[in-house]
């Protein structure tokens, strides 16, 4: 995609990284509109469209812009998801490991090569690179760490923190590897064993090798492990799976349709699923995209129209039911109602007065 190729190098251009370093070092506030991100994110906008004027029509600009936004949040998700390996954190976060990031096409991170360059990354401690060959599964990585010059500390690792993926290959290679360890994926991950002291299990590495009742084990787990999993796993069930797994999760499964780049998927899918949904279902995915979505100004997508969208084609049962909600459905109403064209403060300002006003 020509947008993401752009977007890509705007992201790693200096005066850009100086600002989205900026935004990583602001608090995160919540059930407030963040006037000060706000305008960050106004700054960071208008500093793409000048730095594309001279070459990009208006649109195309305008689409760049919410793909860096898109992409910063992706980065963020993928430091969440390996701080306890790295020592990472959004306000320390180093670009030597930005550097390392590999993108797909549609602008989200491949995991799995960019897992495949820091394992291969001699500047990091051996033990922190095997740890992360293992919880991604890259064979090639985890035998050339394992036998290489710089021995691997079983006590440096087990300090460090590990997963059932790590304990796998060190049980695995102690054994002295003699049955492929494909064939006994299955029976050690037949039953989950997460703990909270671990760092986060990559379930998509070992979902391919699991069997259909072994992979329902993990279906509550999912919202625990790396945030790209859901949809790792999706692609590797069949249509039988799939829907038992939308059934059993159905607020799960649009939570994740929430995400870049699922979006466009968020009303098919909630087509399918309300048969299967809750008011408290309805109420809880609503309050996500008004809280987590509008309220915080995000612009990746446009989930204003989505919540309209949602609205409209939810059951009237749900409907009457938020409406009971007096000021909270006032937001939902205020969203609505809300025309940009004739309208001069944005959404998110005009929900923050309210919530200060009323305090639902």
């Amino acid at each position: 995609m020509a947008a993401v190729r752009i977007a890509l190098r705007i992201y790693y251009d200096s005066d850009v990284e100086k600002i989205l370093d900026a935004d990583r070092n602001l608090p995160k506030p919540y059930l407030i509109f963040d006037r000060e991100r706000h305008e960050l994110w106004k700054q960071i906008k208008l500093e793409v469209v000048e730095k594309l004027s001279s070459f990009l029509p208006t649109l195309l600009r305008t689409r760049v812009a919410r793909l860096i936004e898109a992409m910063h949040l992706e980065a963020e998700l993928w430091i969440k998801d390996h701080n306890k390996l790295l020592y990472l954190c959004s306000t320390c976060f180093c670009p030597r490991h930005k550097s390392t990031f590999c993108w797909k096409t549609d602008g989200s991170i491949n995991r799995i090569e960019t897992a495949k360059k820091f394992a291969q990354n001699k500047n990091i401690d051996p033990n922190t690179l095997f740890i992360m060959a293992c919880t991604y599964f890259l064979e090639d990585e985890v035998l050339a760490l394992w036998h290489g010059n710089k021995r691997i500390s079983t006590n440096s690792i087990i300090r460090k923190g590990t997963n059932s993926a790590v304990r796998f290959w060190m049980k695995w290679l102690k054994k002295g590897s003699v049955k492929p360890w494909r064939l006994m994926v299955d029976d050690y991950f037949r039953i989950p064993c997460i703990r909270r002291s671990d760092i986060r299990l990559r379930l998509g590495c070992i979902f391919p090798y699991l069997s259909q009742e072994s992979r329902k084990n993990y279906f509550q787990y999912l919202k625990d492990l790396h945030k790209d999993d859901f949809r790792v796993c999706l692609y590797e069930m069949d249509g039988t799976e799939r829907r038992e797994l939308f059934e059993r999760i159905p607020v799960y499964v649009l939570y994740n349709c929430l995400k870049w780049p699922f979006q466009t998927s968020f009303i098919g899918i909630a087509n399918q699923l309300w048969s299967h949904m809750t008011f408290d279902d309805f109420d809880a995915i609503t309050y996500r995209i008004l809280i987590f979505k509008i309220l915080r100004g995000l612009k990746d997508f446009d989930y204003v129209q989505l919540l309209k969208e949602f609205w409209h084609l939810s059951p009237s049962s749900f409907k009457e039911e938020m409406k009971m909600q007096e000021n909270y459905f006032k937001m939902i109403e205020i969203i609505l109602n809300y025309d940009r064209d004739n309208q001069i403060l944005p959404l998110e300002e005009i929900l923050d007065e309210y919530i200060r006003i009323y305090d639902p």
